[in-house]
């Protein structure tokens, strides 16, 4: 038994996806409906989903619970030891990737001392640029360690000041070390923070989720800036670990972006499931149908003409069908099947979200953060779990 996606266009048969397997949802901001889809996929179902909002103007969520930033210090486990985990913040606050630099960051995690903490990093890295004196006399600095000159001050300037940004965020971040998922979708909202901050939050969740949760989505926004082609990020590196070993557990990853060629390539060929709404840059076209519906019969023009909520949906065994994705606020699957066969518009249903918006906001369920725009309803506090 699948999850009701929508109904097949033009015929309006119904479509489900299956429940298990990574998925991607690619989409023009505000133009194809990439976050309706995602909500609604995940109101029908039977798991718990937990995505992040990065920026402003991004699609809203109606039924989403709002949920405080979770962090945590990385696992320092052989595997992914403390140093890759900086390396990977490091590419991600300079976009490129790292490779000379690594024993500069390796010297950074044990010197002075053996660090088990960003903070820790953070004090090595200061100490290392300023020395570290055993004594003054007349004058004279003696020093139990002397502070790096030349191309080692250089390179360590360069970490200082990445952690000099990140730090006071975190010291600010209002964040709890204790993540309650409920049924459902939960949402964290992470605008006020940086891209850097942003993907270590996001990080620690799937991290979270991959070490002790089950049957759990993690819709990872933005996913050619957190999960992007031949560099690395916190995101990217905790992504690696849920796509490998996540099945066990029913826990999979979710990848939302508006095109997929920054995409990390090992990451989409994970996903079994693909959804593909409208794009207009014909070079992006061209390599979503090549990579992804080269079999489906499908030209740029259909890829162009697609309108908001109406997906190319590329399942396992080379099978694509176009669909209009039924969203959570539409009771009505009589409906949603005759907006797929072109007898309904989509403008038809609005009567349906407002209905659904003025429901949720008797039962204290809309807040301001996630709800559509232009719709006037209460905010509701974040759970702060401590």
């Amino acid at each position: 038994m699948g999850i009701l996606l929508g109904f097949e266009i033009p015929t309006g048969a119904r479509v489900e996806v299956p429940v298990e397997g990574h998925y991607a949802v690619f989409g023009q901001t505000q133009l194809s409906g990439k976050t309706t889809a995602i909500e609604g996929l995940v109101y029908r179902a039977d798991f718990r989903a937990v995505a992040f909002i990065t920026k402003r103007g991004e699609g809203s969520f109606l039924t989403a619970r709002v949920i405080p930033p979770f962090f945590s210090e990385p696992t320092n486990d052989p595997e992914q030891p403390l140093w890759r985990w900086v390396t990977s913040i490091l590419e991600a606050s300079q976009k490129r990737r790292l490779r000379f630099e690594e024993s500069w960051i390796i010297r950074a995690c044990e010197e002075p001392r053996h660090a088990k903490t960003l903070a820790d990093v953070h004090s090595n890295i200061n100490s290392l640029l300023a020395g570290e004196k055993s004594s003054t006399k007349r004058g004279k600095v003696k020093w139990s360690r002397k502070p790096v000159t030349g191309i080692n001050a250089g390179v360590y300037t360069s970490l200082k000041a990445y952690f000099d940004i990140v730090m006071p965020q975190l010291a600010r971040l209002p964040y709890t070390t204790k993540l309650k998922l409920e049924p459902g979708l939960s949402v964290m909202d992470l605008r006020e923070y940086s891209v850097e901050m942003q993907a270590l939050v996001i990080r620690a969740v799937m991290e979270h989720v991959y070490l002790h949760e089950r049957n759990v989505r993690v819709i990872v926004p933005e996913a050619w800036q957190f999960v992007p082609e031949h560099k690395g990020t916190p995101v990217k590196m905790a992504c690696e670990n849920l796509v490998r070993m996540g099945a066990a557990d029913k826990n999979f990853l979710w990848l939302d972006s508006q095109d997929m060629a920054a995409v990390d390539k090992t990451m989409l060929r994970a996903c079994s499931v693909v959804l593909c709404g409208v794009q207009r840059e014909l070079h992006e076209i061209d390599r979503t149908m090549g990579s992804l519906f080269g079999a489906g019969g499908i030209s740029a023009r259909d890829v162009a003409s697609l309108k908001i909520g109406q997906f190319f949906l590329a399942l396992p065994g080379g099978e694509v069908r176009k669909v209009y994705t039924q969203p959570a606020w539409m009771d009505s699957e009589l409906h949603a099947a005759a907006i797929a066969r072109g007898e309904e518009t989509i403008g038809s249903a609005k009567p349906m979200l407002k209905a659904f918006e003025r429901e949720r906001e008797s039962e204290g369920l809309v807040n301001e953060r996630t709800r559509t725009p232009g719709a006037s309803v209460p905010r509701l506090r974040p759970d702060r779990t401590s």
